[in-house]
């Protein structure tokens, strides 16, 4: 597929190669994957001394729950912007704080990322609404809002209104899961929740202008494309890239055939 303007109503824009993200970017994935493949690097949010190994667990039927990674620290994302080079890294930060939110923001302008992406809580439109709005003042990036999946379409029109450049639909499901040492926050991901973002992406592309890009449930080519389908113009390689990263080459290239 040829490239994409992610960001068509900023000043600046964000161009990408192609249009294949990877979440939880750092320095160490990067180097693991087909560059070739990817459009940009999503970093994780910033804060903590070091990241968390990898935990997945499979479930039947394809399930994969991921325990929480954790923030990333200052020198992390360092290392992630120099080994990305050209390609763009978005920063992350959670919508917990509108004052926060802009700090975070700030810090990461200046560390280099090309563009932001606000992930917004459920069931609090004032709280998502004025986090975009204090990011958008705080720094002139592209603002990209990641929208939960109950709430997809209310809260990407809300993020529209507000300000945000493009969506992300949406954000990973919530879940426990029970590891050696107990119970922990977990991610859930796999194709039995495919459909619910597919769903969830088409309700958002009839609701709004803005650029989607697709996330959750993401392992094939054949996923990719449907996501296309359904009206994201981008997609994001999210646990598959740590499960298999020769997957994440794999639904590069499988995308525009």
């Amino acid at each position: 597929m040829a490239g994409i303007e992610l960001a068509p109503y900023h000043k600046e824009g964000l161009p990408l190669a192609q249009p294949l993200l990877v979440a939880h970017g750092t320095a160490e994935l990067l180097a693991l994957l087909d560059r070739e493949a990817l459009g940009a690097v999503i970093a994780p949010e910033l804060g903590g001394p070091q990241r968390r190994p990898v935990r997945v667990l499979e479930r039947p039927g394809g399930v994969l729950l991921e325990e929480g990674r954790g923030a990333l620290s200052f020198s992390g994302l360092r290392r992630l912007v120099r080994a990305a080079g050209e390609l763009p890294v978005i920063g992350t930060i959670t919508a917990a704080h509108p004052r926060g939110a802009a700090n975070a923001a700030g810090r990461l302008a200046g560390e280099g990322v090309r563009a932001l992406l606000v992930d917004l809580p459920a069931g609090d439109p004032r709280l998502a609404e004025a986090a975009i709005a204090a990011v958008r003042d705080a720094v002139d990036l592209p603002l990209l809002a990641q929208v939960p999946l109950n709430e997809a379409a209310a809260c990407a029109a809300l993020a529209e209104s507000a300000g945000a450049d493009a969506l992300v639909v949406a954000a990973p499901a919530q879940g426990l899961a029970h590891f050696d040492d107990g119970l922990r926050p977990v991610h859930v991901h796999g194709p039995l929740l495919q459909p619910l973002y597919l769903l969830a992406v088409q309700e958002v592309a009839q609701a709004v202008r803005l650029p989607i890009v697709a996330r959750g449930g993401l392992l094939t080519p054949e996923d990719a494309r449907a996501f296309i389908a359904a009206g994201a113009v981008a997609v994001v390689a999210d646990t598959v890239a740590s499960v298999s990263p020769a997957a994440v080459g794999e639904i590069g290239r499988g995308m525009g055939s």
